[in-house]
C-alpha cells in the first residue's frame, strides 16, 4: 500500500523553498527528497530508508565535493543500492528526479530516494577526487548524462554532429549545387507582342530585399532554437532543429531555382527589363522581342515561376512553426488558442514576405502560392524526419534524442548494471503497475514544453 505524499518538491523548489528533512515528509511514497548538511541524523535516516523501502538509490549533487562527514560515508556504505553524482546541473533537482521516473529510465523501482546537499556545503574540482565514484562509475559519466537528460553541446556535441556527418556533407553539395543553378542562364521562353500588354507593370525595388530573406528564413529560426537550448540544455534538440532548419531551406531553393531556370516564366515588369528606354522592338516574322536592356537584368526577368522569396520563407519559418507547435504543445487538447497563435505567427509573416512579391511586381499570384506551398511542404517533410508530429505524446522533442534514452535504458536496465541481487531483482515493481507513478508521469508530462 503506498502512502499519500503530502508535499510537492517541484512546487516547493520552484518557489525557492529549502530542502526538506525525511522526518517532514511522507512515509513511503515514491520521490523523498533530503536536505543533507552532515548530521548523523539524516545520514541516519537516509540509511533506514536505504535498507527497507529502496532498492535503488540515486545521490544527487548539485556540486561534486571534497569533503565527506564520516556519516555520509557510512550511509553509503550502508546503501545496497547505486549512486551517481551529476555535476553542474543547472536544473532544479526535483525536476531532475520527475523526469528520471517521467523517460521510464529506472523502471526496475519500487523507490528512488534523491539525497540534495545543501547549495554551498561542498565544492571540489574534478570527478577523479570523487571518493563516492568508483572507477566503475567514473567511465559511465557519458552514460549517466544520457540518463538524466543533461545534454549540452560540449558532453554529446561532438558525438551528435559525428552521428550526422554525411547529412552535414549533403548540405554543403546543396549549398553547391543551388550556386550553379544561379549562375546558369535560364530558358528563355517565347514572348511576343501580344504578351506585353500583361507584363508592362512598373519595374520597382524590392520591398523585402534578397538580404533579408536568409535573416528572416534561417536566422532567425535559430536564434529561436539557440534560446530554446539555453533553457533545456538539450544538443540533441538543437542539433537536430538546425539540420532540419538548413535542410528545410536548401532544398527548397535548389527546387525552386532549378524550376526557375527550366520554366523561364517573364516577370509582371519584363516589358521595362526588355526595353528600359520604353522603346519596344519585335521581330518582323516572330513578333518576339528584341531586348536592348542590361543582360542580367533581362536574365533576372525570365526567373517568375515560383518565388523564391516566397518559399524560402515558408521553408524557414514554415519549419519553426511545427517547431513551436511541437515545443509548446499546441495540440494538447486543453483548449489554449493563444498556442495556436504563436504557431500561426510565423507562418503570417511568410505570408506578408510572399504577398510583397506581388505588390512589387516581381511575381505573378500564380508564383507565390506555388513558392508558398512548395516552401511549407518541404518544410513538413523535413520536419518530420527529425521530429515527430506536434501531436504525439513526444512531440516536443526529437527522434535522435529519444532513440539515445532508449540506448541507455537498455544498457542501464540489467540487473548486473544495477548491482542488484537476483532476489533484489525479483522484488522490482515496473513503473506501468503504479498509479502513483503514472499520476506522477502525467504531471511531468504537462510540463514537457515552454
Amino acid at each position: 500500500m503506498h502512502h499519500e505524499i503530502k508535499c510537492d518538491p517541484l512546487r516547493d523548489y520552484e518557489h525557492g523553498a529549502a530542502p526538506r528533512r525525511a522526518g517532514d515528509l511522507a512515509e513511503g511514497g515514491f520521490l523523498i527528497p533530503f536536505g543533507f548538511n552532515g548530521e548523523p541524523n539524516a545520514a541516519k535516516s537516509f540509511v533506514e530508508l536505504s535498507k527497507e523501502k529502496t532498492t535503488y538509490v540515486i545521490l544527487v549533487l548539485p556540486r561534486p565535493c571534497f569533503s565527506f562527514p564520516q556519516s555520509w560515508l557510512d550511509c553509503r556504505r550502508a546503501s545496497h543500492s547505486s549512486g551517481f553524482v551529476v555535476r553542474n546541473w543547472s536544473k532544479t533537482l526535483c525536476t531532475l528526479v520527475l523526469e528520471l521516473f517521467w523517460r521510464g529510465l529506472f523502471v526496475h523501482c519500487h523507490l528512488i530516494a534523491a539525497v540534495f546537499a545543501e547549495e554551498g556545503v561542498f565544492s571540489y574540482a574534478d570527478d577523479d577526487e570523487n571518493p563516492l565514484l568508483s572507477p566503475a562509475e567514473r567511465n559511465r559519466v557519458t552514460m549517466v548524462d544520457i540518463q538524466l537528460g543533461c545534454h549540452t553541446i560540449r558532453s554529446h556535441g561532438t558525438t551528435v554532429a559525428r552521428f550526422h556527418m554525411h547529412d552535414w556533407i549533403m548540405l554543403i553539395l546543396l549549398v553547391i549545387i543551388d550556386a550553379i543553378l544561379n549562375v546558369i542562364e535560364p530558358f528563355h521562353r517565347f514572348v511576343g507582342k501580344d504578351m506585353m500588354i500583361d507584363l508592362r507593370y512598373p519595374l520597382k525595388s524590392n520591398t523585402v530585399p534578397f538580404w533579408a530573406v536568409p535573416l528572416i528564413g534561417i536566422v532567425l529560426p535559430i536564434f529561436i532554437f539557440t534560446c530554446i537550448y539555453f533553457k533545456k540544455q538539450n544538443v540533441y534538440d538543437l542539433h537536430n532543429a538546425i539540420l532540419g532548419l538548413l535542410f528545410s531551406v536548401l532544398v527548397t531553393g535548389v527546387l525552386t531555382d532549378a524550376i526557375k531556370d527550366a520554366v523561364g516564366r517573364p516577370r509582371p515588369d519584363f516589358f521595362w527589363r526588355c526595353f528600359p528606354d520604353g522603346i519596344d522592338a519585335y521581330d518582323k516574322v516572330t513578333t518576339s522581342v528584341i531586348c536592348h536592356g542590361v543582360k542580367s537584368v533581362i536574365k533576372e526577368g525570365h526567373k517568375s515561376f515560383p518565388s523564391g522569396h516566397s518559399s524560402w520563407s515558408f521553408a524557414g519559418l514554415g519549419f519553426l512553426a511545427w517547431y513551436l507547435a511541437g515545443k509548446i504543445r499546441v495540440f494538447d487538447r486543453s483548449g489554449h488558442v493563444a498556442k495556436l497563435c504563436i504557431v500561426l505567427l510565423p507562418l503570417l509573416c511568410a505570408a506578408l514576405v510572399a504577398i510583397s512579391r506581388v505588390d512589387d511586381y516581381w511575381h505573378h499570384w500564380q508564383d507565390v502560392f506555388a513558392g508558398g506551398f512548395l516552401g511549407l511542404f518541404v518544410a513538413s517533410f523535413c520536419y518530420l524526419q527529425f521530429f515527430p508530429p506536434p501531436y504525439d505524446s513526444d512531440g516536443w522533442g526529437p527522434h535522435a534524442y529519444f532513440r539515445a534514452l532508449e540506448e541507455s535504458r537498455s544498457v542501464s536496465a540489467p540487473a548486473s548494471a544495477l548491482d542488484l541481487t537476483p532476489e533484489e531483482h525479483n522484488r522490482l515493481v515496473s513503473r506501468g503497475s503504479n498509479a502513483t507513478l503514472a499520476a506522477m508521469e502525467a504531471g511531468v508530462r504537462n510540463r514537457a514544453g515552454l
